[in-house]
């Protein structure tokens, strides 16, 4: 039989004193009451933020999830701070994932995303987490990377502030603004295949995806699509003298089909800027042009 374990206190009444007993369970109960949400909520009892953007990396993911429900669980100091850290985090991905849904960039995006950086930064010297946070440059730089390939002048939105990122109508006006975007909705739907090319591409058995994906031609151009919800592999698009003949829907089936090819870095998941950019250079080495986005679906 399992032993209960108690403490023992004593209340009074009118009555005179009364001792009663705490048992485990009386303890365990009063522990969850105590214990903060857990990620993607990130702060203190009762205080918490959640984030929404955090799946853009990876890394950032797994540290803020470790560091909310076990490293400082417990410390409400230190929670507040994480939660600092979040918001600033929430402010650079929602600067790249703008810059990556448009396929340009401005130079107060830059500057913007570097600020949150630096107050990331902060944050993490107070957290003793620095090295932890060695992930932040790679997203700097795929924002420089799309304004050097397609700079834009400024804009008024291109800096969100804490406001923006933890205010919910504020947040979803954050992704409202492009003129030049890649978003898929009823005003832009996803891309489809013409049908004169579809029925070629049907004829030669390209379409059929199911048994025929490892057998299709070599393309001239790639591009691997990632879409909301959660940023996760949405479609590998091949390209042939400047048409689409080739979706393939799966990232386990598109790594096959690469490694066919030559590429040996694996597709993932979800959208990760590091291992994309790795990709896209080996794929390139091949002769072909390589290309990713993130599309988010507001329909």
């Amino acid at each position: 039989m399992k032993e209960f374990k108690y403490k023992e206190w004593v209340t009074e009444n009118k009555y005179g004193k009364i001792s009663e007993q705490e048992t485990d369970s009386d303890k365990s109960k009063k522990d969850t009451e105590d214990t903060p949400k857990k990620f993607p909520f990130i702060g203190p009892k009762g205080k918490e933020f959640e984030v929404k953007l955090f799946d853009i990396c990876p890394s950032a993911e797994a540290l803020y999830t470790e560091l909310q429900d076990k490293i400082f669980k417990g410390n409400p100091e230190m929670l507040n701070i994480l939660k600092s850290a979040a918001i600033q985090h929430e402010r650079l991905f929602a600067i790249e994932k703008i810059a990556i849904d448009d396929k340009s960039a401005s130079e107060a995006q830059i500057k913007c995303a570097e600020g949150a950086v630096q107050n990331i930064k902060k944050f993490a010297r107070e957290m003793d987490k620095e090295n932890e946070h060695n992930y932040l440059q790679a997203h700097i730089d795929k924002i420089k990377k799309i304004h050097k390939e397609k700079p834009r002048e400024d804009k008024d939105s291109d800096c969100p502030d804490t406001e923006d990122v933890t205010n919910k109508n504020n947040f979803k006006n954050l992704f409202r603004i492009s003129k030049q975007s890649t978003t898929y909705g009823p005003s832009n739907p996803a891309p489809t295949y013409s049908e004169g090319l579809k029925e070629i591409a049907t004829e030669l058995g390209y379409l059929n995806e199911e048994e025929n994906y490892q057998n299709l031609p070599k393309p001239d151009k790639i591009n691997l699509s990632y879409t909301d919800p959660g940023f996760r592999f949405y479609g590998m698009y091949l390209y042939k003298d400047g048409k689409r003949f080739a979706k393939i829907s799966y990232e386990d089936r598109a790594t096959k089909y690469l490694k066919n090819l030559g590429v040996k870095t694996e597709v993932p998941r979800r959208f990760d800027t590091d291992i994309l950019d790795k990709i896209e250079q080996e794929i390139e080495a091949l002769g072909i042009k390589g290309d990713y986005d993130a599309a988010m679906d507001v329909s």
